[in-house]
Parts: C-alpha cells; sequence; structure tokens
C-alpha cells in the first residue's frame, strides 16, 4: 500500500503505486483535522510506504505513520503494519531519515528552497 497526504505526494502516491502494482491512497485534511476518507481502510501487517514530495522535518511522516498505526479517536486498536518512507528530496539537516530519497540537500544551511512543476500550475491565476 501506498499512501501520501493530499498535497504534494499524491501525484508521487499514484505513480509508485501504479509502478508497484499496489493500491495508493491518501490522507486529506477534512475540516482542520487530517484523516482517510473515501473508505480507505488499512488492514493489519500490510506494508506501507508513505510517500511525499520533500521532507523539511519528518513531521508529516510522522503524523501520518501515527495515524495509521493508532490508536485514533474513536478506533483504540493499534494496527501492526511495516511501515517504511520515501521522499524525492530529503533535508539531510532533519533530525528524521527516510528510507528512501531519489536527492538530499542540506536545504537549511545552503537556503535552498525546492520548485517542483506543479507549484507553477497551482499559483498561475485562473
Amino acid at each position: 500500500l501506498v499512501i501520501s497526504a493530499a498535497v504534494g505526494g499524491i501525484l508521487l502516491a499514484g505513480g509508485v503505486g501504479r509502478h508497484l502494482g499496489v493500491k495508493h491512497i491518501f490522507r486529506e485534511r477534512i475540516k482542520g483535522k487530517m484523516e482517510l476518507r473515501r473508505d480507505f481502510t488499512i488492514e493489519e501487517q500490510t506494508r506501507v510506504l508513505i510517500v511525499d514530495d520533500v521532507c523539511d522535518s519528518g513531521e508529516t511522516f510522522h503524523k501520518i505513520r501515527n495515524y495509521i498505526t493508532g490508536p485514533r479517536k474513536g478506533d483504540p486498536l493499534e494496527v501492526q503494519c511495516d511501515v517504511r518512507f520515501a521522499v524525492l528530496w530529503w533535508n539531510n539537516e532533519c533530525n528524521f531519515e527516510p528510507h528512501y530519497c531519489a536527492q538530499e540537500c542540506a536545504k537549511d544551511s545552503e537556503d535552498i528552497w525546492i520548485h517542483f512543476p506543479w507549484e507553477h500550475w497551482w499559483n498561475t491565476p485562473v
């Protein structure tokens, strides 16, 4: 199972999921709270790859992993999964290291801002 936040990682999750031949889902913000919707479920003992376009601090990865494995409000059970992390760009100055990354950089000390192709489209006036 490939999962991402419904921001920059959603395109990556779709491509990686299709390439691996596995289901890909995303976590989205609903009324200020991040959750799985659209009847997405995660079964016990599932191998989960959490993907994102950039890892600044690891906070998004931790939040998604903690949501997946539980316990969650209204669902006190913990789900045992093999969770791994993959990212296109990893800021190697943060305290989090993903299992897989395509590129790494010292984003903070080198004052780097990573531009993705979809950001240009997103910021273009309609």
